[in-house]
């Protein structure tokens, strides 16, 4: 994931999944916890890189940051 890219934000809970688009504010590669900004909500999240446009947040990862 590139800084700027555009990428598909995934909340895992259990057997649900929730999905947002967002926008990378850091690059990283497959593993790495980088920044994202919810496109919607306008909120900053951290969220592991999955794959090239996908990051994922972990429930117990979920905190906004200021």
């Amino acid at each position: 994931v590139q800084k700027g890219d555009v990428v598909t934000i995934l909340l895992q809970n259990g057997k649900m999944t929730l999905t947002a688009r967002g926008s990378a504010l850091q690059r990283g590669a497959r593993g790495d916890v980088i920044r994202v900004r919810n496109s919607q909500s306008r909120r900053t999240l951290e969220a592991q890189v999955a794959s090239p446009d996908t990051v994922i947040v972990r429930p117990a990862q979920y905190a906004q940051i200021r």
